[in-house]
């Protein structure tokens, strides 16, 4: 028996998933068109990693799939073999396996069995469950930061910098491409390392510029505030009476 043609919308998943909730028009569509697109692919629930391909998928021009891309491509991941899925549509895609075989074999699952036993069935793999895009799937993986929370956060370790007063879609395509590439990062800790730097606060006295939350989240200085380049210097210690003799008389 093949795949069916169709998968369950949990309305509960759309309302509450932060992912969603702050996408645009244009992203929202593209979103499930690329999910629709997915479902249909002889590589369950998954889609090629092709900028191309997604974009022609997503049906919208090349201007505007640049602008919603990091949006919608928030709500997917990659498997071990490169292609692209969406966790909980994988998991969809599992579930119905395992009720086809129940059925095949005579038995009979309800829909509340199946849900409460939704996390121990995702655990078996079946065959044709790649052992790679298996280990990508984690119930428990913890929930990113909404950009909402992420500002806040902003606010509390760095109330002396400029306050952010609307959340645009640029900032918000920013923090989703962060959270995307760093998936361990705690804003809490970066923006601590923001906080301690004399420079980045515009507390140095020969420094009259301070750090925005939009240079703070372009790709570029967000390494390198990571990577620790605007952490304070410890000042060298004081010159000595022998020291300075030997630097001016040699």
């Amino acid at each position: 028996m093949g795949k069916l043609p169709y998968f369950p919308c949990y309305a509960r998943d759309v309302i509450s998933s932060s992912k969603i909730a702050t996408m645009s028009g244009d992203a929202f569509k593209a979103y499930w068109l690329l999910l629709c697109a997915s479902w249909l692919e002889d590589e369950r629930a998954t889609l090629p990693n092709n900028e191309a391909k997604l974009e022609a998928l997503a049906r919208v021009g090349a201007s505007t799939w640049l602008e919603i891309k990091d949006e919608v491509m928030a709500c997917f991941e990659t498997s071990g073999n490169g292609r692209l899925f969406s966790p909980r549509l994988l998991e969809v895609s599992l579930l119905q396996e395992k009720r086809r075989e129940a059925g095949s074999k005579g038995g009979s699952k309800t829909q509340a069995g199946d849900e409460a036993t939704w996390k121990q069935n995702l655990k078996q793999p079946t065959k044709r469950q790649s052992q790679s895009t298996e280990s990508e799937i984690e119930l428990n993986k913890k929930e990113e930061k909404t950009p909402q929370e992420i500002v806040a956060v902003f606010h509390e370790y760095c109330p002396e910098l400029p306050k952010v007063q609307r959340i645009t879609q640029t900032r918000i395509r920013h923090i989703k491409a962060r959270n995307r590439e760093y998936p361990d990062l705690d804003w809490r800790e970066y923006f601590e390392k923001v906080a301690t730097s004399d420079f980045l606060m515009g507390r140095s006295p020969d420094n009259n510029w301070s750090a925005k939350f939009d240079w703070l989240i372009t790709p570029a200085n967000f390494v390198k505030v990571l990577e620790g380049n605007y952490e304070n210097r410890a000042a060298p210690p004081p010159e000595t009476a022998e020291q300075a003799v030997e630097r001016l008389y040699g």
